[in-house]
């Protein structure tokens, strides 16, 4: 023990006993990275359990899902598997150009 460390407490925050039963994780979470990474949230939601993250990063957005403990990035949703990456990014350029009361069919 080094001198001083019996005065410093480490808060380590563990999700692990959460009750998944009562209150269970989200199916889906959506991050938007802006000003700062949401990467250090995954820990969090791998510990909720949290099977799926999206994350907006700029320009693009990409989808990961949970296995075997880790955060693996997809091609596909698991949740909706008829979305991929790839159209989510084709129509994200739209969403700066066009208003919420255009209609646009592709």
């Amino acid at each position: 023990m080094s001198p001083g460390s019996a005065n410093r407490t480490t808060r380590e925050t563990s999700y692990s006993h959460y009750p998944s039963r009562i209150d269970p994780p989200p199916d889906l979470v959506i991050e938007v990275d802006i000003t700062s990474s949401s990467r250090r949230r995954f820990e969090v939601y791998r510990q909720l359990g949290v099977p799926e993250i999206w994350r907006y990063l700029g320009q693009t957005v990409r989808i990961n899902q949970l296995q075997e403990g880790e955060y693996v990035e997809r091609d596909y949703s698991p949740t909706f598997p008829f979305v991929s990456a790839a159209i989510i990014n084709q129509f994200l350029p739209f969403a700066e150009t066009t208003d919420d009361t255009t209609v646009r069919f592709v």
